[in-house]
């Protein structure tokens, strides 16, 4: 068998979970950026929209769950299984029957709600529909499209944002059975944005407008106009340190200075005022979340080529900047919560690193781990004419590792990465490159060491039908091919010295014949 791997990988996702400072890990495995598997190795083009962490059994024996939705999830070339789960060694579908794209999930008694375009039980152009732990049901009475829906819950009810091409309300909630509008008629201008639950409070933020809801009214914080400037986009709502957090495309700039697209609204005698949380630069801020004690908030300068995105994490006093590893690249776009970790979704995101990091790779900021192997090397059964094999490993946990290869229990000097290039340009080196490898992937938590992959030639295997090179395989037309060299005496029907070790002598003699017969024979 005969695969090559890349040194980047195209991923659709990538994670950053954030520790607390009260981390149990040890001492000397500190928070840091960490890869975690996820299932998406062979998906080049997988869309991942949503993640979260669902208890289908609440506080019973099941552990909670990570699920993933979007669209191609599990095949390139189909529509199911917009949503699956993560069982710890592999993806797997939630039920079965759902079709089609998943843009956002939301849960609400021990229930998962998908919303989307979707297609359940032969109906198509579903908005929504629902997982109770055995079954897919709709869920869309009353809701009219999945257009722009953000969902949260409050006061025990669903409540979901409309988009702003529907005449009705822009804010919906679910009460058991159907959909209905919350409340009189909201004015918006533009499309919704983004809704939050805080403080038994609803805060509701469309392109230009900022309204709170508190259980009987939807009220218009007018403040919001104060010291904005530019679009007064806002993006994303957080509630935090007992004040409402906003973030967005903005110019926050009292008194005409420019003081960047993050503020929170601090009471006061007159209602509030606007206070900036920066940055300075001119910025936007796409999301934020909160874990433990601190407020984490996705920023973006510039555009195309120069673009910069990095993670920062306000603990009330000040933001501290959490670079994404080096050689990250693409548009993260949305922050969400799962177990300890701050998930980090966004579009084209691309790991270039010293070694083959899949798109089934996560990234984390959080709590050190050890190593663990993800995709163990693999046996390469080569045939003379092969320039080269590359044996590779994968491995999660905090990053960044250190790789070390091994050919027979011997250190390689040439393995500092997580693949390895095994050359044998003529027949006289091949012999001399084969062997069992293995890899230890070591970082700041431990180490672990990979299974040993073989790596041997296959004398018998010298052509393909049609072609002058092997393909893996022994066959009728390996034994007339060679027969030919032989017959000839061909330098390809150099094949060994009599030691039946593949081992080259620089002739064509009876050896050559015998050890092949007797490899043919064996089928290698």
């Amino acid at each position: 068998m005969f695969q090559r791997t890349t040194k980047a990988t195209r991923a659709s996702v990538a994670f950053v979970a954030a520790g607390l400072a009260a981390s149990t890990a040890p001492a000397q495995c500190t928070p840091t950026w960490s890869v975690d598997a996820a299932g998406f190795a062979q998906i080049s083009d997988t869309t991942l929209r949503a993640v979260c962490s669902f208890d289908p059994d609440g506080g019973g024996p099941a552990p909670a769950r990570i699920i993933y939705a979007g669209s191609r999830l599990l095949s390139v070339s189909s529509d199911e299984n917009p949503v699956v789960e993560w069982t710890g060694t592999e993806l797997r579908p939630v039920g079965t029957g759902l079709r089609g794209s998943v843009e956002s999930l939301a849960v609400l008694n021990n229930e998962l709600v998908a919303f989307g375009s979707l297609t359940l039980s032969g109906a198509s152009s579903i908005p929504a529909a629902k997982w109770n732990g055995r079954d897919w049901t709709r869920m869309d009475t009353g809701l009219r499209s999945s257009l722009g829906i953000y969902a949260t819950a409050y006061r025990g009810e669903l409540v979901v944002t409309l988009p702003s091409s529907l005449p009705s309300n822009a804010v919906s909630r679910w009460n058991g059975a159907t959909w209905t509008p919350l409340g009189p008629e909201l004015l918006r201008a533009g499309s919704a944005n983004t809704i939050h639950a805080a403080n038994d409070e609803l805060y509701f933020a469309s392109d230009a407008t900022l309204s709170k809801w508190d259980g009987s009214q939807w009220t218009p914080m007018g403040a919001f106009a104060a010291g904005f400037e530019g679009g007064r986009t806002i993006r994303t709502i957080a509630w935090y340190g007992g004040s409402l957090i906003v973030g967005g495309n903005f110019a926050f700039s009292p008194n005409g200075n420019y003081v960047g697209c993050l503020a929170r609204l601090v009471a006061d005698a007159s209602g509030g005022h606007w206070e900036s949380l920066g940055p300075a630069e001119n910025s936007r801020c796409g999301a934020l979340t909160i874990l433990g004690p601190s407020l984490f908030a996705q920023i973006s300068y510039g555009s195309g080529a120069s673009a910069v995105n990095e993670l920062r994490m306000w603990d009330g006093a000040a933001f501290s900047p959490l670079a994404y590893p080096a050689g990250m690249s693409g548009s993260p776009t949305s922050l969400q919560v799962v177990h300890d970790s701050v998930v980090v979704l966004g579009s084209g995101l691309l790991l270039n690193t010293e070694g083959p990091v899949s798109n089934f790779g996560t990234l984390r900021f959080g709590p050190g781990s050890p190593p663990q192997i993800a995709r163990q090397p693999r046996d390469w059964f080569a045939c003379r004419s092969t320039p080269s094999v590359t044996l590779s490993v994968v491995a999660t946990g905090s990053l960044p590792f250190q790789y070390s290869w091994r050919r027979n229990g011997v250190p390689r000097a040439d393995s500092s990465s997580s693949s390895i290039s095994i050359l044998h340009p003529d027949p006289s080196t091949v012999s001399g490159n084969t062997g069992f490898y293995d890899c230890t992937i070591a970082n700041a938590c431990g180490s672990v060491t990979s299974r040993a992959a073989e790596v041997r030639v296959c004398p018998a295997d010298v052509v393909a039908t049609g072609s002058s090179t092997c393909d893996a395989a022994v066959t009728l037309d390996d034994l007339l091919a060679f027969l030919d060299y032989f017959t000839r005496g061909d330098s390809r029907a150099d094949i060994d010295n009599g030691t039946r070790t593949s081992t080259t002598d620089g002739g064509v003699t009876l050896d050559d014949l015998l050890y092949f017969l007797d490899r043919y024979q064996v089928g290698c």
